[in-house]
């Protein structure tokens, strides 16, 4: 099976980003329904995810933003 892993985790982590600051950082584990793929994210100032598939690191410390009508949305994220 072939996941799409950018678009899939792009989706998953706007969902998480909003354009209020936050003081602490916050992380969240975020697993597909085998278990084969596991995400962690860590919202700050950044959005940064790390990518696990089969338990081999793919990505590490890596970071996501969009610009919207000059609107960056991931910069000084936090979920309510």
């Amino acid at each position: 099976m072939r996941v799409k892993l950018p678009l899939a985790i792009a989706t998953i982590l706007f969902s998480l980003s909003n354009s209020h600051s936050v003081s602490a950082v916050t992380s969240h584990e975020l697993h597909s329904p085998d278990n084969r793929i596991h995400v962690t994210v860590r919202i700050d100032k950044r959005i940064n995810y790390d990518v696990r598939v089969n338990d081999k690191l793919l990505l590490e410390n890596s970071t996501i933003s969009m610009d919207v009508d000059h609107h960056t949305l991931g910069k000084d994220a936090k979920v309510d």
